[in-house]
């Protein structure tokens, strides 16, 4: 939207939002000049725009004019009804940082997953919230106590008096600076000054004179504001969908069987739509070590060779996402099924594995989703079967069981052989590295369907381009008369 910036500017195009014609650089440059002319014109005539301006870049302006000026800010995870966390200096010496957070282990995590020193500090920090936006001031930004508790009460009465009453409080005293990070609607803003030391010490057993100081005398300390970046699992994985209104994995327990190239891929994606976030778990499951034939397609790199998949994949995404709650095994899982999780997902990509998970899937009391996604032949196909519920066909309920038709597809998509390559006694089924993607996305609409509460079709087919192989429609499939493992004779 056009505006005027924090520093007196004109954004008189927001970015990526116009197409300037390189080849009429006159029609370019006549756009750009009527539509700064519109918005000097706007800010002239009406005076609600100015307020509405500052509002809109509040989280600018309030860095704008402090000498020295403030440090950039992140805030981490802090609980809804927090009061109280912690101030931390993150950084290398060059690009030093504030971090809020309630708990210390988060910022170690943090900055070990961005290679940075361990945090320092550690001061206490009040979190404070407001719904309302802040307000636009008679003059200037406050650049002191006194004008920012006058600014305060034009704000939010009810935020400066929950201010006033911390103020009352002994605890801060102890400290060299009193800081606090409030919550508005239109981010996270915060503000700090040093405290007299001889009048805090003076004032220890008696807070409510410290804060009458702060009224009087000490109303000319100098304040330093600031501004955070949110950093919490909450907003960093809803922020893309809040507004698509769509669910989130944040909370629930994930099991993803097989870390292979499309393991790997997809174990990724579970993490941007915040599966181990919020309490939940994403469990990757794999008995097998990173052969040099799976670099050429899969995330993990020549440093994980020879590693268990589960375990360097787990050891990638924790720098990835420090504060994801991951966890392993190394057991297979056709004798070691996933239990007690919301969704388990089968991305072997073997036929015979599929098959036995299949088995105890359907024999299990509790029927909790598994969802089989794997790559057809050599890649110009990727498919996925949803099952959860007897009225629909399970994993074998694909491969006909009948004399006339015992061991063929039930979905035929060609009568060619699958291209595979040996090496020694080592065999694998070569495809082009955008396959795993392609079943990973496929996956990934899969989860977003049962989010939104609606996994139907639960047999999917996606093609490539130019594929010659048969055509099917995406569909529920229906279970497989005499199929012997969802209905045993």
């Amino acid at each position: 939207m056009p505006h005027i910036s924090a520093s007196g500017g004109i954004c008189y195009f927001a970015q990526g939002s116009v197409v300037l014609d390189r080849f009429r650089p006159d029609t370019a440059i006549w756009q750009c000049l009527e539509q700064a002319r519109m918005v000097i014109d706007r800010a002239i005539e009406d005076p609600q725009y100015h307020s509405d301006e500052f509002r809109g870049e509040f989280w600018a302006n309030w860095l704008v004019a402090q000498d020295p000026p403030a440090l950039p800010g992140l805030i981490g995870a802090v609980e809804k009804n927090a009061t109280t966390a912690r101030y931390y200096l993150i950084g290398p010496d060059d690009g030093r940082r504030l971090y809020v957070a309630s708990e210390p282990d988060e910022v170690s995590r943090f900055c070990e997953a961005l290679g940075w020193p361990s945090p320092t500090l550690g001061m206490p920090c009040w979190i404070l919230r407001s719904e309302r936006v802040p307000a636009l001031p008679t003059g200037e930004l406050p650049q002191t106590v006194h004008a920012t508790f006058e600014w305060l009460k034009a704000w939010d009465q009810k935020l400066y008096r929950a201010i006033q009453a911390r103020l009352a409080e002994r605890d801060y005293l102890k400290w060299s600076r009193c800081e606090l990070a409030i919550a508005t609607p239109v981010g996270w803003i915060g503000f700090g000054f040093k405290l007299h030391a001889m009048t805090a010490r003076g004032f220890a057993r008696r807070p409510k004179e410290y804060r009458n100081y702060l009224h009087q005398r000490g109303g000319s300390t100098a304040i330093q504001r600031s501004v955070f970046q949110d950093v919490s699992p909450d907003y960093v994985y809803q922020r893309n969908l809040v507004s698509l209104q769509r669910g989130t994995l944040a909370g629930k327990k994930i099991a993803l069987v097989g870390c292979g190239a499309l393991g790997g891929y997809l174990a990724s994606a579970l993490l941007r739509l915040g599966a181990g976030t919020a309490g939940g778990t994403l469990h990757l499951q794999d008995v097998d070590e990173l052969q040099p034939d799976n670099l050429g397609r899969h995330r993990l790199g020549y440093n994980s060779l020879f590693d268990n998949k589960a375990t360097a994949l787990k050891k990638m995404l924790d720098r990835e996402s420090p504060f994801a709650n991951i966890t392993i095994s190394e057991k297979s899982a056709v004798t070691h099924f996933p239990q007690g999780f919301d969704l388990v997902i089968n991305a072997t990509g073997e036929q015979a594995v599929s098959e036995a998970l299949n088995v105890q899937h359907v024999q299990a009391s509790k029927r909790t989703p598994l969802l089989h996604v794997w790559i057809f032949g050599n890649g110009d196909c990727v498919q996925g079967l949803w099952v959860d519920s007897r009225k629909y066909g399970c994993y074998r309920c694909l491969t006909h069981n009948d004399e006339a038709q015992y061991g063929q597809p039930r979905f035929p998509l060609t009568d060619a052989d699958t291209l595979r390559a040996f090496v020694g006694c080592h065999a694998f089924t070569p495809y082009g590295v955008s396959s795993p993607m392609s079943a990973t996305a496929l996956a990934m609409d899969f989860i977003a369907d049962w989010l939104k509460g609606d996994v139907s079709p639960r047999f999917r087919l996606r093609y490539n381009e130019g594929s010659t192989l048969r055509r099917f429609k995406s569909q529920n499939v229906s279970p497989l008369q005499g199929c012997p493992a969802c209905q045993p004779q």
